[in-house]
């Protein structure tokens, strides 16, 4: 394996090879926190708590908005009141490790099996997104999100997207504090997560296309071939990873939050078992790991739209 060589990238051209890439143990792992950066979409949804310095966190779930009394009038030299939150559901989230290598042959290095070499790099990546959503997915689940019926399938004549996410966002809008119509909890909905895929049954539904006529005609899905920054005012985001069956809309950063006891880390490429020529099994390796925490503790700021596929 050739130390003195530099490498800047594993997309630098067909020239570059295996061994070039070895010379330089940190081009795998910076490749694949490249590819993992912005790329795992409950980032996007949930807000950062930081790390929380152990395993557990002790979180509440429903927590009151509002405090239990009401700002008073105070005379000159009187007590401003105090007044308490009140309790949610005592919950706890736990952090969970989980990793991925990017292991490189003897054989990759000697016969430049380059491609092989970026699609474990790639792999890896993906590997790691994919755990990251479904555990995001899943802390969603177990918190009882409400859940709003499609009136059909996306794809099929006569659905009716825009009338489908309305009252997705309607449900999270006029969530109540103990079923009181004078105390709205005051979410506003503004994020649509879907599958990519979906994004393609907005070019040819009628109910969504249809009030691109006269002088925005050309603002239509069907004609642009992409979606507006927001539907029904709310920002799309989209992963090819995310379940079909089902949409997701929320209150970005209010829903819920993830911690890291240990952030996304990735080591330098290094000899499977030492030894010269990689070891035992002359494998080389980088390790990606991370120690994540999920915690849902506002479930009525969100609502899955289900059935749209």
């Amino acid at each position: 394996m050739t130390g003195s060589n530099v490498v800047v990238s594993l997309d630098d051209g067909t020239q570059i090879t295996v061994d070039q890439i070895m010379g330089n143990p940190k081009v795998i792992p910076t490749r694949v926190l490249d590819l993992l950066r912005d790329n795992i979409i409950g980032e996007a949804l949930f807000r950062n708590a930081g790390n929380p310095g152990g395993l557990l966190v002790q979180f509440q779930r429903s927590t009151p908005l509002f405090l239990d009394g009401e700002p008073e009038a105070i005379a000159e030299f009187g007590e401003i009141p105090v007044f308490d939150l009140g309790e949610g559901e005592p919950e706890v989230a736990r952090g969970v490790r989980v990793g991925a290598a990017v292991r490189v042959s003897r054989d990759m290095r000697d016969f430049n099996q380059i491609d092989k070499l970026r699609k474990q790099v790639n792999g890896t990546a993906n590997t790691i997104i994919r755990a990251n959503d479904s555990a995001f997915r899943s802390a969603l689940e177990n918190a009882s999100v409400p859940e709003v019926a499609a009136s059909g399938s996306w794809e099929g004549v006569g659905s009716k997207i825009r009338s489908d996410i309305k009252e997705a966002a309607k449900t999270i809008a006029g969530a109540l504090h103990d079923g009181d119509p004078t105390k709205p909890k005051g979410y506003v909905p503004d994020t649509l997560v879907l599958n990519s895929a979906l994004l393609y049954d907005f070019m040819d539904n009628e109910d969504f296309n249809k009030i691109y006529v006269g002088n925005v005609a050309d603002q239509s899905i069907s004609y642009t071939g992409k979606l507006p920054n927001k539907v029904l005012n709310l920002n799309v985001l989209h992963s090819p990873l995310w379940p079909m069956d089902r949409g997701l809309v929320c209150q970005r950063g209010v829903t819920g939050f993830y911690a890291d006891p240990r952030s996304l880390e990735s080591t330098g490429l290094y000899p499977e078992g030492g030894g010269p020529n990689g070891g035992p099994t002359e494998t080389w390796r980088s390790d990606t790991t991370q120690t994540r925490m999920i915690g849902v503790d506002e479930p009525e700021s969100a609502c899955w739209l289900t059935g749209i596929q």
